[in-house]
């Protein structure tokens, strides 16, 4: 049955998962910073419009939401490429989380996160741990992931995603050619977007039980044997890593799996195409 959609932020994830919804007979709106990107909305048959959060946490440029709204993405990544300071991010989600009280079909606010709230912790990363002592950094992201959990008004879905890579997005070229990069035994926490993209669209549609899920593929290879091979894939120059012992750990995607049955596209980093 087709849904009313609403994303707030049609960036890298946003529009390609909008285009999506609409290919599939979904209604879909979506807010972007930047007026030059109303025309690719238009042309995906999304209706657009741009809007900025202030950076603020008393006062913001009014959302107006569509009443038709049945399900809200809030997919806005922290400092909103620089337009805000990271500090007012909690508090521009919780301003979202205030306009969408507003709506009388809303049933699910989907929020995507980031598998950094975990920080440097050691260890197989749970959706169940207590993060209350991160740092400042991390807490920023938790107290954002508050604000969608504890919604009166509608499911709350939080997705801690890892590094996104995609078309465009192929993150050794910005290691290429360097020596002696620190944390070679460091593991690595990956989602191709198409399986974000997949992951997104495959619980808005489906009757899932709300709260925290790890978004990631299933393999963790370590950044010295990972990043270096890639680099070859793409013939580039090999990235060298320092390989002292560092203590920290991996996020774990049993619970996404086991409670949705979706299928990752690319389980292993080493598969993703080519970007």
């Amino acid at each position: 049955m087709p849904r009313f959609i609403s994303l707030i932020g049609a960036g890298w994830l946003g529009l390609p998962l909008a285009k999506e919804l609409v290919d599939h007979g979904h209604h879909v709106f979506a807010t972007t910073t930047r007026e030059e990107r109303l025309s690719l909305l238009t042309a995906a048959g999304v209706d657009g419009k741009t809007w900025r959060l202030q950076a603020s946490s008393s006062r913001g440029n009014p959302l107006a939401l569509p009443l038709e709204t049945e399900i809200l993405l809030i997919s806005l990544p922290p400092g909103m490429g620089g337009h805000t300071p990271r500090e007012f991010y909690g508090d521009m989600v919780a301003q979202v989380i205030r306009e969408a009280g507003n709506l009388p079909r809303l049933e699910q606010v989907l929020f995507t996160g980031s598998t950094g709230v975990y920080g440097s912790m050691p260890g197989e990363w749970r959706e169940d741990w207590d993060l209350s002592a991160m740092a400042a950094g991390e807490g920023i992201l938790c107290h954002a992931e508050e604000q969608i959990l504890t919604c009166q008004f509608a499911k709350g879905l939080v997705f801690r995603f890892g590094g996104l890579v995609g078309p465009g997005r192929e993150p050794v070229r910005s290691l290429a050619g360097r020596e002696h990069i620190p944390g070679g035994n460091i593991p690595v926490n990956l989602i191709h977007q198409d399986d974000a993209i997949g992951i997104l669209r495959h619980f808005m549609l489906a009757n899932l039980p709300g709260g925290i899920y790890n978004a990631c593929a299933d393999g963790h290879p370590l950044r010295a044997a990972f990043y270096p091979a890639r680099a070859i894939q793409l013939g580039l120059i090999p990235p060298t890593f320092t390989r002292e012992p560092i203590e920290t750990g991996y996020a774990c995607n049993q619970k996404l799996k086991d409670i949705s049955g979706y299928a990752f596209r690319y389980p292993d980093p080493a598969g993703f195409p080519l970007g």
